[in-house]
């Protein structure tokens, strides 16, 4: 009852914690795109700028569905907390392009999910 409750109107606080977390263990000094020689771009950056960009994107969504009192799919939301985490181990990991791939995934699950979350507040 209680993890429904969490999974479907307070997202955004895990969705903060984990934010919080993967600012502190991020250097902010060495993100963006660094060009060496050639066209060859440092991708470990990328996949981390992704997970920030989704973070944050999702927080946002997430906490306007919450102040407006909207219900939150439970199983998009499982999917969304299981993407995020595995992102950020794959990004530590050095394991960039499936972190990439997970990233981007986590963008359109959140979209998803908000969209639904607004269709369903309409037809009911």
């Amino acid at each position: 009852m209680q993890l429904n409750y969490i999974l479907q109107q307070k997202l955004y606080l895990i969705v903060a914690i984990i934010l919080a977390i993967f600012c502190l263990t991020i250097d902010f000094n060495s993100l963006g795109l660094n060009k060496t020689v050639g066209m060859a771009y440092d991708i470990d950056s990328i996949a981390k700028i992704i997970c920030l960009v989704s973070l944050i994107l999702s927080f946002i969504g997430y906490s306007i569905l919450s102040s407006l009192s909207y219900q939150i799919q439970k199983v998009l939301s499982l999917l969304y907390l299981s993407d995020i985490l595995l992102a950020i181990i794959l990004s530590y990991t050095k394991q960039y392009e499936i972190s990439i791939v997970f990233g981007l995934m986590l963008i359109m699950v959140s979209c998803i999910n908000i969209i639904r979350s607004l269709k369903n507040k309409t037809n009911s």
